[in-house]
């Protein structure tokens, strides 16, 4: 089985690490369903010149993939 978890994040000043944050606790909310790989993706800050959406993904547990961002 898979999942998809979303979070839109509109005019409410957040970091880029509470919102990495928020999609790793909805990731591990859905965890039940298989994990036999896990990913996210986040949008560049705006205004940036590299402002381009970063993909990270890992196989396995999510914990696989808090580690990797993380560590």
């Amino acid at each position: 089985m898979c999942g998809i978890f979303a979070y839109l994040n509109f005019l409410t000043p957040k970091t880029r690490s509470e919102i990495i944050d928020v999609l790793i606790k909805g990731l591990q909310r859905m965890e039940y369903r298989g994990y036999d790989s896990a990913g996210i993706g986040i949008g560049g800050e705006p205004g940036c010149p590299d402002d381009e959406t970063v993909l990270i993904r890992k196989a396995g547990k999510v914990s696989n993939l808090a580690e990797s961002i993380k560590g």
